[in-house]
C-alpha cells in the first residue's frame, strides 16, 4: 500500500475487519470479501471496474466465495459484481475439471451465451446436460468429461481475451532452477527401507522398481520431509 501510494496510486489493501472502503483502488483478498464487515461496506459501494484475479476460485457454483462473488443465484443481482459497471475476470486456468468450472462465470457475465430453448439462460445440470460426459456411478451422477466442446467453444469466442506464453514471455524474466542438496537427520529412518529405494533407484526402469517397494516409498517419503524441516 505504501509503495503504490507513492507511486502516486490512491490505493487501499483491505483486510477482514479493517477500514473501511476508500481511495480510487481497493483491493481485497476473497476471504477477507466474504467477512460480513467487509461485505456489507462492499454492498454499499458503487464501483466502475471489478477484476477478479485467480478467477478459477469461484469455480465452484455453490461455494460462498463465488456466491459472494457473483450473487446468490450467480446473476450479479447481488453479490460484489451487482455493484460493478464492468467486471473483468483473470486466470491462468479457467478450466481445471470439466466445462462446469466455466458456469458460474458464464452465467453472471454472459448469460447469452448459454440460453436454452426458451432463450433463458441454463441452469447448471442444463449446461451439464448440454456440456458435460456424466455416469451414474450408484451414488449419483459424475461428470467425467465434456462434450459438444466445439459449439461451447463458439460460444466464447470473442468474450475472452487470451495470451500465450509465447506472447506475453518477453515481459519475464527467465526462469532458472538449480538443486539444493539438504542433510537430514536420518535417525528413525528404516536401514533397511532406504536401501531398497536406492537400489530401485539404480536400475533402468525406476517406475517399475520403485512400484515393487510402493508400500516402503510413501512413509520414507514423510520420513525423508520430517528429517529436512530443521
Amino acid at each position: 500500500e505504501k509503495e503504490a501510494q507513492e507511486a502516486g496510486f490512491d490505493t487501499v489493501i483491505l483486510k477482514s475487519g479493517s477500514k473501511p472502503i476508500r481511495g480510487k483502488f481497493n483491493i481485497f483478498s476473497y476471504n477477507a470479501m466474504i467477512s460480513s464487515k467487509l461485505y456489507a461496506e462492499i454492498m454499499r459501494t458503487d464501483f466502475d471496474l471489478v477484476i477478479g484475479d485467480e478467477a478459477d476460485s469461484f469455480k465452484n457454483h455453490k461455494a460462498k466465495r463465488t456466491q459472494a462473488f457473483y450473487g446468490k443465484r450467480l446473476d450479479r443481482k447481488d453479490g460484489l459484481t451487482s455493484r460493478a459497471v464492468r467486471v473483468w475476470i483473470l486466470t491462468g486456468t479457467p478450466i481445471l475439471n470439466d466445462p462446469t468450472d466455466l458456469y458460474p462465470a458464464l452465467r453472471a457475465l454472459f448469460p447469452d451465451a448459454i440460453t436454452n430453448n426458451n432463450d433463458l439462460p441454463m441452469s447448471y445440470w442444463g449446461f451439464v446436460h448440454r456440456y458435460c460426459k456424466t455416469q451414474d456411478n450408484g451414488f449419483g451422477i459424475k461428470i467425467i468429461g465434456g462434450k459438444n466442446l466445439d459449439q461451447l467453444r463458439s460460444k466464447l469466442r470473442g468474450r475472452i481475451l487470451r495470451r500465450t506464453k509465447e506472447q506475453v514471455w518477453g515481459e519475464w524474466k527467465k526462469t532458472v532452477s538449480s538443486i539444493l542438496p539438504v542433510e537430514g537427520i536420518l535417525e528413525g529412518i528404516p536401514s533397511e527401507e532406504i536401501e531398497k529405494v536406492k537400489l530401485a533407484l539404480e536400475e533402468n526402469d525406476v517406475v517399475s522398481a520403485l512400484s515393487r517397494v510402493t508400500e516402503q516409498v510413501p512413509s520414507l517419503r514423510r520420513l525423508t520431509g520430517l528429517s529436512k524441516v530443521n
